[in-house]
């Protein structure tokens, strides 16, 4: 996500709407900064207000809100986010707060499947190449539990039957509602659903990478690790910034609630952007990782050029992932700047962190099949049924996307817990890296640490020992 300063934000369109005297310190998104003045006197939009600390907003703060005259909003128990319906005025007001870090637009996000462009001209390979993408190890992802924070999950598939593979189905339908001084996030989340993605096939398909059973396909199509829990928290096709921090908001506050704790947040959407630290998903991604919570972000399908790669999947706290292909090749879809970018910032907490504009690391991502929703009817074309054996086509999809690569990273990284529970989040990141295969022929900004190794990921993990002081 992009963003301008209030006091540039001001000078440079909207002088007009705010006078100098409410200039404050708030960062104002791109998008917003864009939208204001556009906007009539009376008209609102949803923003999204993230404020300066790690914990949940006060009553005082909800309150001051109310004040404003604000009385519709989204608000959230575990992160310092709400999204409001406000106008020019209260935005006005809001961003002049000392205890505001920055104000967002509501901004749609995108899933990060391949189009249907870049399906055409495929070579007549099968997927014999990815089927077992577990890799042989030992491991399986036992006792991992997972988020897939996406458009749903279709748990009648028998792969991902709900009760087995997926523990805990959340439909979530996101909508402004009265202000209460008690913030939550319950009202408008459904519990216990068996099928979520019921108006694309993205979170279905992601879901069966990282742990789908393979019984429709005698084994197969198995997941990378089929025998981690899945928690689904389904969007729909409409996701936006308030839907994202919600999924993050559930996870944090009921990462307790399974027989194994929540440990990883499969993240296969975003946008294209510059990096900006203070943004709402920043802060939510950032509360999950103190909480010891790994977050793995897709780098995005807009492939080379200036602000492709996914701003979400910069934070250095997160994986950030693109697509390979199974020659070890990178996808020309895969997103990554035309350079190297570096920069500092703090968060809430005072800690301070540098961020590299890089992917991470590569995974397969190209032509993967995995399990299919039963409401994607788009997936009864010919031109599936075409690149694999056509047996299958009633329950699986075949599809491309760094969306692939980042849930077939997730699985890997279940299997590196299960191999070492002592694992940190950022020795994690390390061992993926060190193990990892050079890509030659592409810089460090486009590959990372290079093409991932499932087999000596897992041997990394299980061989690593902490270093206690």
């Amino acid at each position: 996500m992009s963003k301008l300063t209030l006091s540039t934000w001001v000078a440079a369109s909207l002088a007009l709407i705010m006078p100098m005297q409410a200039l404050a310190k708030s960062t104002i998104g791109e998008q917003l900064a864009q939208t204001l003045p556009t906007m009539t006197g009376k008209e609102t939009i949803i923003a999204v207000i993230t404020f300066q600390q790690m914990k949940p907003l006060s009553v005082n703060q909800i309150q001051a809100l109310i004040a404003l005259g604000i009385s519709k909003g989204v608000q959230f128990s575990a992160l310092p986010v709400i999204g409001v319906v406000a106008n020019v005025a209260q935005i006005k007001a809001i961003a002049a707060r000392d205890d505001v870090r920055s104000i967002w637009l509501n901004r749609k996000l995108s899933y990060f499947i391949a189009n249907s462009r870049q399906k055409s001209g495929v070579n007549k390979i099968q997927a014999t190449d990815f089927v077992n993408i577990n890799g042989g190890t030992d491991y399986s992802g036992k006792g991992v539990t997972i988020m897939v924070n996406d458009s749903g999950i279709d748990a009648t598939h028998q792969d991902l039957f709900f009760g087995d593979v997926v523990i805990d189905n959340v439909e979530a339908a996101t909508q402004s509602s009265a202000l209460a001084k008690i913030s939550t996030t319950e009202t408008f989340i459904t519990r216990g659903q068996y099928n979520t993605d019921v108006n694309t096939d993205h979170g279905t398909h992601c879901a069966g990478i990282i742990a789908g059973s393979g019984a429709m396909s005698d084994g197969k199509y198995k997941g990378v690790a089929p025998d981690a829990d899945l928690v689904g928290y389904g969007s729909g096709d409409n996701l936006t910034i308030l839907d994202a921090v919600s999924g993050y908001d559930y996870a944090i506050n009921h990462r307790y609630n399974y027989q194994n704790p929540l440990r990883i947040i499969s993240n296969a959407w975003g946008s294209t952007g510059k990096f900006d630290a203070n943004g709402p998903i920043s802060l939510a991604s950032y509360k999950a990782y103190t909480l010891g919570v790994l977050s793995v972000f897709s780098a995005g399908n807009s492939g080379s050029g200036k602000n492709s790669h996914n701003p979400y999947a910069q934070f250095p706290w997160v994986i950030s992932v693109g697509a390979g292909d199974s020659n070890g090749h990178l996808v020309d879809f895969s997103s990554r700047d035309l350079s190297y970018k570096t920069g500092h910032f703090t968060m809430p907490d005072k800690q301070e962190w540098t961020y590299n504009n890089q992917v991470t690391i590569v995974a397969p991502g190209h032509y993967m099949v995995s399990t299919r929703s039963s409401n994607n009817s788009l997936a009864y074309s010919a031109d599936d049924d075409f690149l694999f054996d056509s047996a299958y086509t009633p329950f699986y999809s075949r599809l491309s996307g760094t969306s692939i690569a980042t849930s077939y990273t997730v699985g890997v990284a279940a299997l590196m817990m299960e191999a070492n529970p002592l694992l940190s989040i950022d020795e994690i990141k390390k061992l993926l890296a060190m193990s990892a295969t050079q890509m030659l022929g592409y810089q460090v900004w486009e590959v990372g640490a290079g093409y991932i190794d499932i087999r000596a990921a897992v041997a990394a993990a299980k061989t690593h020992v902490k270093a206690y002081k």
